[in-house]
């Protein structure tokens, strides 16, 4: 029953979900330089991509980390979707696109990815000049200088025939997003600012607070990354307090109590003799271990971490 993933970027995460009622779980799949993919399971036998019919417009991102939960309480589930964050260089739109071409532009039996985006109205190469050079060495005695690349575009770097032929893949939006579950669709909602300070990697589901309404963690940040870019690091592990009906509240490190550094790849909420702990992965670290410390009043549940 594997689905036709023609087209598709490189698969991030996906999720089984009973997107229309019909008692067999559908997937969702969520990836870089890709929409948000839905695959109706038809009778157990295959699956058809029906992206269209959920999405009123492809929204293609850098999309890292999925989780569903029916949010809003109106009996279907709602996407939480991570995605690469608005804190860096790179800007993207419908109207104005980062794009990545792709070719063997130098036939040296490798593909060279250019990426692209728009500063004023313009696409430029994201690459500098020294970046471009070593990728493509050929290109030396075109770009003898810093001012003659200054200005280049796509097509003054390569010409039409160099062009012909050449993959493209785009990214329309970078912001993380809730998606609502309108039963036929899903509409897209902005999450809280502090959720776009970094890639969002991972992402746990808990009622933190007991008020019977899910609350989530958000982690991620990325240090493995060109100098030029810079270490994108400001998520500390941030709780989203919801309130039943699909929006959601940063709640400040200060009263949450969560203190991740570095690059957060996973979360899980699990059960010790009855008390719930959420494990955070970090890469190149271990594994950080919180304890969720309900005070007395319902409602003022914070993290701590455990006393060794």
């Amino acid at each position: 029953m594997a689905p036709d993933l023609a087209g598709i970027g490189m698969v991030t995460d996906a999720e089984w979900v009973d997107l229309n009622k019909d008692g067999r779980m559908d997937l969702v799949l969520a990836g870089e330089f890709m929409p948000i993919e839905v695959f109706l399971n038809e009778g157990g036998r295959k699956l058809v991509r029906a992206t269209d019919r959920f999405f009123d417009r492809p929204l293609a991102g850098l999309w890292n980390r999925l989780a569903v939960y029916d949010f809003d309480g109106d009996g279907d589930e709602d996407i939480l979707a991570g995605n690469f964050g608005l804190n860096t260089q790179l800007k993207a739109n419908a109207k104005e696109p980062t794009t990545l071409v792709y070719k063997d532009f130098d036939k040296n039996g490798s593909v060279d990815p250019i990426l692209n985006c728009y500063i004023q109205g313009k696409s430029y190469p994201f690459a500098s000049r020294e970046e471009l050079l070593d990728q493509i060495y050929s290109l030396r005695s075109k770009f003898t200088s810093y001012e003659s690349y200054s200005d280049a575009q796509l097509q003054n770097i390569f010409s039409k025939g160099d062009l012909k032929n050449a993959g493209e893949l785009e990214i329309t939006v970078l912001e993380s997003l809730y998606f609502e579950n309108l039963g036929n669709r899903f509409e897209p909602h902005s999450l809280p600012v502090q959720a776009q300070f970094s890639p969002g990697y991972a992402i746990a589901l808990t009622d933190y607070n007991q008020d019977g309404n899910m609350d989530f963690i958000l982690a991620g940040n990325q240090s493995s990354i060109r100098i030029r870019m810079g270490v994108i690091d400001a998520n500390f592990g941030q709780l989203f307090q919801g309130d039943g009906k699909g929006h959601f509240q940063y709640v400040p490190q200060t009263r949450s109590g969560l203190r991740l550094t570095g690059d957060t790849k996973s979360l899980q909420v699990i059960r010790v003799q009855g008390m719930p702990y959420l494990l955070a992965g970090v890469n190149n670290v271990g594994v950080e271990m919180y304890r969720l410390n309900a005070d007395e009043q319902p409602g003022n549940g914070r993290g701590e971490v455990p006393k060794k």
